[in-house]
């Protein structure tokens, strides 16, 4: 009878996990744009990826980009492709369950995690893995095939991204600082998993840096140095779906509560050391390297609501409301994320440039130079144009614009990508008789007005 509960509970809220995200899934027909750099790079030959010669080296390694590559084969379409993250997302739903049915359902309603589930993007395949290695992790440690298993896993995770390396430091530190019965019997079997894992680790870490001086250097740039107030907000992130706001406080307020009053006996959980040693670390990082990133976080991310689901069970009979808080929350940010427009839609910007088709074309991208939308959506919605890209460094000053702009002033229409406002009043004070249409990201500057 148990059981058969047990089996009832679990299908609903994968019932539940499975509404949220299939409606986001149609809600978003079109990729976006880092859906579209996957994509690209999804396209480049196996010898490139492998030999981690494309962008973005140092932030997304290539067995992700490999297997989009060969799940291709198949279909190309935007429901196609984000098909594995909505499936590995329920997945997650379901393995969560081995560990309790509070961290189940926490992440059935997380709107964090749902937005990732209807996205051509690594971190749904994580959450899984990171899932099934700590469950393989702590359940088989004195089993002999527990080294090699895990090292397998382990190897997948760290090859499909690199914030597996958080998880890897959190359960080790785990197993360094708290006694549990057996402890020296894991002694080996852990020597023999880092043995295999770390030579891995450490040639990825070589070719990261070497890549970095080599070719995009300046990516360092893109994040800043994290403060307080950036942790409160990663933490709301987690918890809520939402960057921090004081509308969305009593989440976070909520999980910092039950850990003061359970933090004695929280501590001695693997829970806790997922959650705090991925945070606290990058954060502590990143005020040399910047490393701190929500998304890179995705461990902490599990460690917390994993931790949270563990005190509200000690609640007892508080579960319902704190769970309904939670779900509350996370609601109102799901709402929100459905209800957000789309910045602009590639298949009328496509009908707009072949509106265009026979006018001399060239197309400014600042403040990079990438075509990842023009070259998916041209293929799927025939783009008629044949146009060129202006391409110049991601820093480019005032100065150096205004030259790039002179080549593209022979052009009867050019665009310009990620345009800030002072920058599209820079172009229209230089342009003079050009007229600009907006397309979220994308601005167009054409000598005559072309409606779509």
């Amino acid at each position: 009878m148990r059981r058969i509960r047990s089996r009832k509970l679990l299908f609903a809220i994968v019932l539940l996990a499975f509404i949220l995200r299939f409606f986001l899934l149609l809600k978003n027909p079109e990729f976006n744009y880092d859906e579209l750099v996957v994509y690209k790079n999804s396209r480049l030959p196996v010898t490139q990826l492998l030999a981690g010669n494309y962008y973005q080296f140092a932030f997304h390694p290539p067995f992700y980009y490999l297997l989009v590559k060969l799940w291709s084969v198949l279909g190309t379409s935007e429901l196609w492709l984000r098909l594995p993250s909505f499936l590995l997302s329920l997945s997650a739903v379901v393995a969560a369950y081995k560990f309790s049915p509070q961290l189940s359902l926490i992440l059935a309603f997380s709107a964090f995690h749902i937005s990732w589930a209807s996205q051509l993007r690594v971190y749904s395949w994580m959450q899984f893995i990171s899932l099934l290695f700590t469950y393989v992790f702590l359940k088989f440690r004195t089993r002999k095939s527990y080294p090699y298993l895990l090292a397998l896993l382990g190897l997948v995770a760290f090859s499909v991204d690199y914030s597996f390396i958080w998880l890897l430091l959190s359960l080790g530190l785990y197993l360094f600082a708290v006694p549990f019965p057996g402890k020296k019997k894991v002694i080996k079997p852990l020597a023999t998993m880092f043995f295999l894992i770390l030579p891995v680790v450490f040639l990825y870490a070589y070719k990261i840096v070497i890549f970095a001086r080599t070719s995009y250097a300046e990516q360092s740039l893109w994040i800043d140095k994290p403060d307080f107030s950036r942790l409160l907000s990663t933490l709301s992130e987690f918890l809520s779906g939402r960057n921090f706001e004081t509308a969305v406080l009593l989440p976070p307020a909520v999980f910092l509560l039950l850990l003061g009053l359970y933090l004695k006996e929280s501590v001695q959980t693997p829970a806790f050391f997922m959650f705090s040693v991925p945070l606290l670390a990058s954060f502590a990082v990143s005020q040399f390297l910047p490393i701190f990133e929500t998304r890179n976080l995705y461990i902490s991310a599990l460690g917390a609501y994993w931790l949270l689901s563990c005190l509200i069970i000690k609640a007892k009979k508080w579960q319902f409301l704190l769970l309904l808080i939670l779900f509350a929350a996370n609601f109102v940010s799901y709402l929100e994320a459905a209800a957000t427009p789309k910045e602009m839609s590639w298949s009328h910007y496509v009908a707009y440039l072949n509106r265009l088709h026979g006018e001399n074309m060239e197309i400014a991208f600042y403040p990079a130079a990438y075509y990842e939308g023009l070259s998916y959506y041209g293929e799927k919605y025939g783009l008629k144009n044949n146009f060129s890209e202006i391409s110049y460094p991601k820093n480019t000053d005032f100065a150096a614009f205004g030259r790039v702009l002179a080549d593209a002033g022979m052009s009867d229409c050019f665009l310009i990508k990620n345009t800030p406002d002072d920058m599209v009043r820079t172009v229209s004070g230089f342009l003079g008789n050009y007229e600009k249409a907006d397309f979220g990201e994308l601005s167009s500057f054409c000598r005559k007005q072309v409606a779509l």
